[in-house]
């Protein structure tokens, strides 16, 4: 991600994000099949996932052109 970021390809990041946001969700899954806290795995599992996924649409909207 990081060198994603560094080399300005702000495209290939934000399908990166995307992808990355099913990691959240993942853990949100696992935290209730457990019979863990619901507001835990809704709130801060699921509310990471949501931010990240707006970080990858955000990216992906960009249309200024980074050169580097």
């Amino acid at each position: 991600m990081f060198t994603l970021l560094i080399v300005g390809q702000r495209r290939a990041l934000g399908w990166t994000m995307l992808a990355i946001a099913a990691i959240p969700l993942g853990d949100a899954v696992v935290v209730l099949s457990q019979h863990g806290v619901p507001a835990l795995a809704y709130f801060m599992h699921g509310g990471t996932a949501a931010l990240v996924a707006l970080t990858g649409v955000l990216l992906l909207r960009s249309t200024r052109s980074v050169v580097g």
